[in-house]
């Protein structure tokens, strides 16, 4: 109700109580208050969310990108050495990814930084 400038206060002055039913039937249904009066319809409030969409997308990429790789792979007569896709980072969410420096380090330095001659 923030959206329209009334509060429950408003209710019976300003605003009838037509209008309030009006407005409480046709709330989208992403809202809470939809929620809460329809909830066997959770799901379809859960869809419905614009903040599923960049998930979905990122989904979607992935899976072309993954089909784009096969189908390379199956058509190559020779064996092609390229690296499966990598995920595109999700909005909101922490890449899975770990990377440990930037560059490999030589044999010769190894026991060194792995903790000694033991």
């Amino acid at each position: 109700m923030t959206k329209t400038q009334f509060t429950l206060d408003d209710v019976g002055a300003r605003l009838s109580e037509r209008a309030l039913l009006h407005f409480c039937l046709h709330l989208p249904v992403t809202s809470e208050l939809w929620r809460s009066m329809n909830p066997n319809k959770i799901d379809e409030s859960v869809w419905q969310d614009e903040s599923m969409l960049p998930q979905l997308m990122a989904t979607l990429i992935d899976e072309v990108r993954a089909f784009q790789w096969m189908f390379a792979q199956s058509r190559s007569k020779r064996s092609i050495k390229n690296k499966y896709p990598e995920q595109i980072d999700r909005p909101g969410v922490k890449s899975r990814t770990k990377k440990y420096g930037a560059e490999p380090i030589p044999a010769s330095e190894f026991k060194e930084w792995y903790g000694g001659e033991n």
